[in-house]
């Protein structure tokens, strides 16, 4: 497979994954309210989720989990780029916190020694993109990816694609940052609200 693309993660015990090749990076753009959902995923996309390890395992199997997997992806698809939702512990559960941290610690130190550029998202401006509202549940997460025409397996693979979708559109407001979006409208990403019509302006 040819490569250039972006490998957007959801990292956690259970890794939502997105990725892309290069051609559906460069011809991707923002879509409006008015085009309504996609009818099925685009092509050049590909997502699902990974359980790093059995539960109850040691965390040390989950960190060498991510790296068997992420090694496999990273040979598949040959991603340009990583990324990511920047890390953020809840302080509750020490435990857990010290594994995300962990997994991630994983890949950025992967991202680093091939040179892949990694680029990291926060959770709340994630969710908001995709939700409408910084505090989403996965629920809403979910059906929001739906509404995109992905169909999502699980939430982890709902928060993927709306990582890689927050990062596409990123960049295609910088390359574009001096030139006005055709069409007017509203991007679709920032446009769902919590109830009633998705597509109401």
């Amino acid at each position: 497979m040819s490569g250039g693309g972006i490998l957007a993660l959801d990292i956690a015990s259970n890794t939502g994954f997105a990725v892309t090749n290069e051609a559906y990076v460069a011809s991707w753009r923002p879509r409006t309210l008015l085009e309504g959902p996609r009818t099925a995923k685009p092509e050049g996309l590909w997502s699902g989720s990974r359980r790093l390890a059995i539960e109850g395992s040691k965390h040390a199997a989950y960190f060498a989990g991510m790296r068997r997997w992420l090694d496999d992806m990273l040979k598949v698809y040959a991603p340009a780029e990583i990324a990511i939702e920047a890390p953020m512990p809840n302080g509750r559960n020490a435990d857990a916190d010290r594994r995300i941290l962990g997994l991630i610690a994983h890949v950025e130190e992967i991202a680093f020694s091939r040179q892949i550029e990694l680029t990291y998202h926060g959770l709340s401006t994630v969710k908001k993109f995709a939700a409408g509202f910084g505090n989403a549940v996965k629920g809403d997460m979910v059906r929001s990816a739906k509404l995109m025409g992905w169909n999502p397996k699980s939430n982890d693979e709902a928060d993927a694609l709306w990582v890689l979708e927050k990062r596409l559109h990123d960049r295609f407001i910088f390359i574009n940052r001096n030139q006005r979006l055709p069409g007017g409208g509203k991007l679709i990403g920032v446009a769902v609200p919590r109830s009633g019509d998705p597509f109401a302006g």
